[in-house]
């Protein structure tokens, strides 16, 4: 099965925001709720919020299609830290990654609608983000899964992802995002 990633645009944010809320809706209730997952949605995949991440803080966003339409979408942060300085963006910040790899990929973003799941897509999307961090010259790619996702944890365990630590992040409201933070150094293309 082909899987095409389509670089989203500003004029594709309004889509991302609705695929997002889809996926979200249907993934993440029994999770950690729908109170918490309404709460993550509006402030994290929202138009407002999605547009800021593109246009203002530099993330990239994919719809993935395939020949059923959109199976779902991935985005990503290339995060290169100069000095000493602390992580600016919330939500993402590890002092063990920030200690251990100053120029890194951030994967924020791998979610499949349900008829996409099963058929090695977030492989795919892994393969393409080791490929994006050869070309960027980038010797390690993040994530955070909540702790609680099984089915996230045994894919990313499988893809050669290891645990680097846990935490606890207030995201406001009174909701917290329980995540392990876990991290896959990939291979760079010999010269």
């Amino acid at each position: 099965m082909a899987l095409e990633f389509r670089a989203v645009t500003e004029n594709d944010i309004e889509e991302l925001a609705r695929v997002a809320h889809e996926i979200w809706h249907d993934y993440w209730p029994p999770i950690i709720g729908q109170a918490q997952t309404d709460y993550m949605v509006n402030t994290l995949q929202s138009v407002p919020a999605l547009k800021k991440a593109i246009l203002e803080d530099g993330y990239q966003y994919w719809l993935l299609v395939d020949e059923d339409g959109i199976a779902g979408y991935t985005g990503c942060d290339i995060e290169r830290m100069t000095g000493d300085e602390t992580h600016d963006k919330p939500f993402h910040h590890s002092p063990v990654v920030d200690a251990t790899w100053k120029h890194r990929l951030f994967i924020s973003k791998i979610y499949l609608y349900p008829r996409a799941r099963g058929k090695h897509y977030a492989s795919r999307v892994i393969e393409f983000y080791e490929q994006l961090c050869q070309d960027e010259n980038l010797p390690v790619m993040y994530l955070m899964v909540n702790r609680r996702n099984e089915l996230g944890l045994r894919a990313y365990k499988g893809r050669g992802f290891q645990i680097m630590e846990e935490t606890d992040a207030d995201i406001g409201e009174g909701f917290y995002m329980i995540d392990y933070i876990m991290a896959k150094e990939v291979a760079q293309a010999s010269v």
